[in-house]
């Protein structure tokens, strides 16, 4: 991405750090959507506690189900802020996708705030090692550490979320929706939530 091409050698190093004290107070995020336009959803863990937050109000229906919340992505970032302004705390994303979100909202380089940890990963912890992960995604770094994932199919999230959000849009209410739509969106939810989750307990044991 072009924000990270303009970052200096420095930034790019802060970027890439992530220690016990940065995890401990992180917020570690996950956006599920359209790879072009608007996430429609995010996964928020902060302080061990998980939420679900859909970002577009078709989902407003859905928030007991899930014991989720659903917020604009405008209000989000102002959540967000606040977590980097007032609490101190760093954003934690696998790739930049979470920052090129954040960055239409934040101000200031993203090295202020952001920690990629697809970068901690290849550039700190497996820098100098014979022994890696098969591959960088981060099914590779979980399978490396034998960390399992209770939920697979990141390639048809988005298309489940698009299904239950055109149901939606049609019965106005989580209730009235199909099966089919429930099921999906359910998936996605609980994929997201994994993906969080396992992340934080992926650097963690890589601190250990």
């Amino acid at each position: 991405m072009s924000w990270y091409k303009e970052l200096s050698w420095q930034e790019k190093k802060t970027i890439a750090h992530i220690d016990d004290e940065i995890l401990n107070k992180a917020v570690i995020i996950d956006f599920e959507g359209p790879k072009i336009g608007a996430p429609e959803l995010v996964g928020y863990l902060k302080n061990g506690h998980f939420k679900t937050i859909f970002l577009n109000e078709t989902f407003n229906t859905c928030k007991p189900r899930y014991s989720a919340d659903c917020m604009s992505l405008e209000d989000f970032t102002q959540q967000i802020l606040h977590d980097i302004n007032v609490e101190s705390r760093f954003i934690i994303g696998y790739t930049q996708r979470e920052a090129d979100v954040l960055l239409g909202y934040l101000q200031g380089s993203p090295a202020h705030w952001y920690k990629d940890a697809h970068k901690y990963f290849k550039k700190n912890v497996f820098h100098r090692k014979a022994d890696k992960p098969e591959d960088w995604s981060l099914d590779g770094i979980l399978k490396f550490y034998n960390i399992h994932k209770t939920f697979y199919g990141d390639r048809k999230i988005s298309s489940y979320i698009q299904y239950a959000k055109k149901d939606l849009q049609k019965k106005e209410d989580f209730s009235s929706i199909t099966k089919a739509s429930k099921t999906k969106l359910s998936k996605a939810v609980n994929y997201n939530k994994d993906d969080v989750n396992c992340l934080f307990k992926a650097i963690e044991m890589s601190l250990e």
